[in-house]
C-alpha cells in the first residue's frame, strides 16, 4: 500500500537528500508528459512513487538489506538503516531542517562524504578507508561509538539517555542530536557552510 495521502505532492514525501529514481528522472518524466510533476493527477503520482518503491525494495533485497521496522538492544522501536520511504522514515525527518535532513539521510545509506565510502568510489586523493584512528574504517558508526578522536564529545550523542547507535539514527529525537554531532564534527567539508548557519550564530 502506498505512503502518500491522496492530493500530496511527491516532492514533499521523501526526505531531503534522499538519491531517488523520482528525482534522477524528473525533467524526462516531465518532457515525456509535457506536465510539470506539480500538475500531475493523482494517479500519475501514484504510479511513479509506486515505480520507485519498486526499485527501492528490489535493490533492498538484492543488498540484503532490513525493510521494516526493528528493536535495538533496548527495546526501543527504531527505523532501521536504509529503508525506504514509509511514514516510520519520514517521521525520523520531522523537525530536521534541509541540511540536516540530508546528512540523515546519507549517513543511513552510507553514501557519505567519509572515508570508507570515498575510498570504495575510488575519489581521488582518498588512498584507505581507515578512520584517522586507525582502529577501523571511517562510517557514522564508527565515529559515534568508537573513534578515540571523538571520545570527548560523545556524550552530546546520548543527553543522558545512553542511546544505542540505531537510537541515534532511527528514532527522530536521536536523529536530531546526531546530525548537529556530525556536522560539528568538522570531517564532513560539504556541510561547513550549513553549520555556519545553522549552529555557530546560537
Amino acid at each position: 500500500m502506498t505512503i502518500l495521502d491522496q492530493g500530496a505532492d511527491i516532492d514533499e514525501l521523501i526526505p531531503k537528500g534522499i538519491p531517488s529514481p523520482i528525482w534522477h528522472s524528473k525533467n524526462i518524466l516531465q518532457y515525456d508528459t509535457r506536465q510539470q510533476i506539480n500538475q500531475w493527477d493523482w494517479q500519475e503520482k501514484k504510479l511513479v512513487l509506486q515505480d520507485w518503491e519498486k526499485r527501492w525494495h528490489a535493490e533492498n533485497r538484492r543488498l540484503g538489506r532490513a525493510t521494516r521496522l526493528g528493536a535495538d538492544p533496548g527495546g526501543r522501536r527504531v527505523v532501521p538503516e536504509d529503508t525506504p520511504p514509509t511514514k516510520q522514515t519520514l517521521k525520523l525527518h520531522e523537525g530536521l531542517r534541509k541540511a540536516e535532513s540530508a546528512l540523515l539521510t546519507q549517513a543511513r545509506t552510507g553514501r557519505i562524504g567519509l572515508a570508507k565510502f570515498l575510498y570504495g568510489r575510488r575519489v581521488p586523493g582518498v588512498t584507505t578507508a581507515t578512520c584517522l584512528c586507525r582502529a577501523g574504517q571511517e562510517t557514522p558508526r564508527h565515529m559515534a561509538l568508537y573513534c578515540a578522536y571523538e571520545a570527548d564529545r560523545r556524550h552530546y550523542l546520548h543527553a543522558g539517555q545512553n542511546r544505542s547507535y540505531p537510537q541515534m539514527i532511527g528514532t527522530n529525537e536521536g536523529a536530531k542530536h546526531f546530525v548537529r554531532w556530525m556536522m560539528c564534527s568538522g570531517r564532513l567539508k560539504q556541510f561547513a557552510l550549513a553549520k555556519r548557519l545553522l549552529f555557530d550564530s546560537e
